[in-house]
């Protein structure tokens, strides 16, 4: 082998080498893409009053700005506790309206409310499940 050809291979060699770190520290993004999309909300309940009040409450609702009869989400009681309701929520536009409800279905209690959402899971980055509470008083 020439001296020459042994010239080009060692040029060959660092360009390509050359090239390649190049090319691989453009795929060192410190971004960070968030797959997920619509985390859930939870929205836990308080009833507050007349405890006489309070268990008269069968059901709650809680809707949207656009009303009750666009959207709503009934709540559950929390288990062991029949003073606190829970309801998943998602996509829901604020502010809400949560109305307490008696066996006969009329409203005992309503009120409208924008929740204080903390993040309990997810990063700050890319948000995560949240969780707010609020109190309907009878």
């Amino acid at each position: 082998m020439t001296s020459t050809v042994r010239s080009i291979q060692v040029a060959l060699s660092v360009i390509g080498t050359v090239g390649a770190a190049t090319l691989l520290s453009g795929c060192t993004n410190t971004e960070q893409y968030c797959t997920a999309v619509g985390h859930p909300q939870t929205l836990l309940i308080a009833v507050e009053g007349d405890e006489a009040a309070s268990n008269r409450v069968t059901q709650l609702l809680v809707c949207g700005r656009a009303g009750c009869d666009v959207q709503s989400v009934e709540a559950a009681h929390v288990e062991g506790d029949d003073t606190r309701w829970t309801a998943p929520l998602s996509y829901f536009e604020e502010p809400l309206r949560v109305r307490a409800l008696d066996a006969g279905g009329e409203i005992m209690a309503e009120i409208r409310v924008t929740p204080a959402w903390q993040r309990t899971g997810g990063t700050e980055e890319c948000g995560g499940p949240s969780t707010a509470e609020v109190a309907v008083r009878l």
